[in-house]
């Protein structure tokens, strides 16, 4: 069997399971982020205005509202929040194109099929789509941004700064990919038209969307305003790799704002910021140390779209068990278990960054300046395995091309 012919089957058999789990789980229990994302654009619907607005002036803070605005046209389309499990279906299915697309341009037509097959193989992306969260639409606009960067054409410099714009809204680590695209640009030597085309029309969008907010709720917005709030979590005496919430709920804990519901969010941002800077400049290298572990915990497994799917081996459930210890480390099992093809594939990961590491100051590392830049501006903050999941792409792609190498080389010394 041919590479193309496997990775057809396998592509095929990929998408017929994603609609086989999304009719199977279409009525599963939301996660957290979802409810909240969902309630704030039906609120923006009942009451017709926009997230945000002057009613959301002293929520806790603002999230993703280009998400909450994209989740208001859906409902207002299609008359349900669930129409999003669809369309992120057809997203995730653009999202392989996209990955193919990029390992061909990068690599070749082999290693771009093999990328393919690797992509489909990785477990969580089959449940993806299910979960009514940024990940598959702030990937896709990346993806397209990024994409639209690579060509030599002004006029897809601007399709780029669009995507990159739009995906901001939803999360300001696009800024890692926006970067990537702008090395890119410098390595192949394009003109200054192709730098203004894509600044001018990203920077254009996000000021007049600031401007929009302004009106709305008093502040110039473009993005969550969830920075302060995460990172006073990351930045205090008392402060881990993994969140902790009680720091906002009594006086004297260094989250804890007086009469914090009568404070305007974007004021309650500022104040955890200046805690969060003073506490870093005078414990730099604790911050730093918080940092570094953050990251294999980052990359740790790959199956958080599966626990709150099956609503099993959660942490909250492993917390509650009358044996703890117990049950966290069947909770590790399970994960280990459902991450096997991750594993496989971040090896080949690690052997092609080792055996391949001529490229990575090529053009090809541009890929990887994403993942680096992606990763160190996640672990700031506390982390959840999810959050690797815009860099898992570049990820496979390097992995494809280390296997992509051994084939040949296989092939090579059977033919001698």
């Amino acid at each position: 069997m041919t590479i193309k012919k496997a990775t057809l089957i396998v592509f095929a058999l990929w998408c017929l399971l994603q609609l086989v789990i999304l009719v199977v789980y279409f009525n599963h229990e939301l996660v957290p982020d979802s409810a909240k994302y969902i309630s704030d654009a039906l609120q923006s619907l009942t009451t017709g205005t926009p997230y945000p607005s002057q009613k959301n002036l002293y929520d806790t803070y603002i999230f993703a509202p280009g998400f909450v605005a994209y989740l208001t046209i859906i409902i207002r389309l299609f008359g349900t929040y669930k129409a999003a499990m669809i369309i992120n279906l057809l997203m995730n299915i653009g999202i392989v194109w996209g990955v193919y697309y990029i390992t061909r341009r990068f690599f070749d037509k082999s290693t771009a099929l093999i990328s393919v097959i690797l992509y489909c193989l990785l477990f969580s992306n089959l449940f993806v789509p299910l979960h009514i969260i940024t990940e598959v639409p702030y990937l896709f606009l990346c993806l397209l941004g990024f994409i639209f960067t690579l060509q030599d054409k002004p006029a897809y410099l601007i399709a780029g700064g669009v995507a990159y714009a739009l995906a901001y809204t939803m999360r300001p680590l696009v800024l890692a990919f926006l970067i990537a695209s702008l090395v890119y640009l410098f390595i192949h030597k394009r003109k200054l038209v192709y730098y203004f085309c894509l600044l001018f029309v990203y920077g254009l969008l996000l000021f007049a969307y600031s401007q929009y907010n302004k009106s709305n709720c008093g502040y110039g917005i473009v993005s969550s305003t969830t920075g302060g709030y995460n990172l006073i979590m990351t930045a205090n005496d008392g402060a881990t790799t993994i969140a902790n919430f009680s720091i906002y709920q009594q006086p004297g804990q260094p989250g804890y704002i007086p009469n914090a519901a009568c404070v305007p969010f974007a004021v309650k941002d500022s104040i955890w910021k200046a805690r969060s800077v003073v506490w870093i400049r005078h414990h730099p290298v604790r911050y730093a140390s918080l940092v570094a572990k953050r990251v294999p915990r980052l990359y740790s497994a790959d199956c958080w779209p599966l626990s709150s799917v099956f609503a099993i081996n959660t942490m909250s459930n492993a917390l509650q068990s009358a044996n703890q210890t117990k049950a966290l480390r069947e909770r590790r099992i399970v994960q280990g278990i459902e991450s096997i093809t991750y594993y496989l594939v971040m090896l080949f990961f690690l052997l092609a960054l080792y055996e391949e590491r001529r490229n990575i100051f090529s053009d090809k590392g541009t890929i990887l300046l994403i993942v680096l830049l992606g990763t160190g501006g996640t672990c700031l903050f506390p982390v959840e395995l999810r959050y690797h999941y815009p860099y898992l792409f570049a990820i496979t792609i390097w992995a494809a091309a280390w296997v992509s190498a051994k084939m040949r080389e296989r092939s090579s010394s059977h033919s001698r």
